[in-house]
């Protein structure tokens, strides 16, 4: 299940990078997400796994839960302080398909997200494009223009990471860790991996873009 895409849903700043962290840690592809962007954000990134903080508004919380699995085929696990059968009942009437009571251990919610990840071929993960650059995660692929393009495991981990983010900076720590998980290499390895990448690019290296002290941008604009 290794690069599984999960989106933390949770207005909770700290609980939320608490979890994103572990997850990224563990090898999935995390993203957290205020409750008010959320179904945007699930539009795009198409996730594997929703990680859903219920809100304690039921009315608001059935519909925002409602919306979110209307959005695509993500599986949802909903996390709530809530102990009431009353509040159970409404969360899987929602259309959750786990939840786990709060406060939860992170190892357990990493038990809860993986299972969730293996369930079934139906999560078939679609091509992805960023400008001019498309990788198909299923066959571990990249093309630019069309054309295609040999990489290696790393490179394509790298690739493929800042595809889903694109748009975004992404700091070296965290490439780290989704291209060598646990064991993450000294910083300048990446460096090297995101050079080397940039070159296999072509011209549409124009798009990685290195961001003094903070990391790479793949940006979607740039055409050449």
């Amino acid at each position: 299940m290794v690069g599984t895409r999960v989106v933390v849903v949770d207005d909770d700043t700290v609980l939320a990078a608490l979890v994103c962290k572990a997850l990224s840690e563990d090898g999935q592809h995390a993203e957290w997400a205020r409750s008010s962007a959320a179904a945007d954000i699930v539009s795009k990134r198409e996730p594997h796994v929703l990680v859903l903080s219920w809100p304690r508004d039921e009315a608001l919380a059935a519909s925002t839960c409602a919306a979110l699995k209307k959005q695509g085929r993500s599986l949802l696990l909903v996390t709530t302080a809530d102990r009431r059968m009353s509040t159970t009942r409404a969360i899987f009437d929602a259309g959750a398909d786990d939840m786990l009571r709060k406060p939860f251990a992170i190892a357990e919610l990493l038990l809860r997200v993986r299972a969730l990840g293996r369930r079934g071929p139906g999560l078939r993960e679609r091509p992805l494009r960023a400008g001019r650059i498309e990788i198909d995660p299923e066959a571990r692929s990249m093309t630019v223009d069309g054309k295609p393009v040999r990489l290696t495991q790393r490179e394509f981990l790298l690739i493929k990471h800042l595809v889903t983010q694109a748009g975004r900076v992404v700091s070296r720590a965290e490439l780290a860790r989704a291209v060598w998980g646990g064991s993450a290499p000294p910083s300048n390895v990446v460096v090297a991996h995101a050079s080397h990448l940039r070159t296999k690019l072509g011209s549409a290296g124009a798009q990685l873009r290195a961001i003094r002290g903070a990391g790479y941008l793949l940006d979607c604009e740039e055409a050449s």
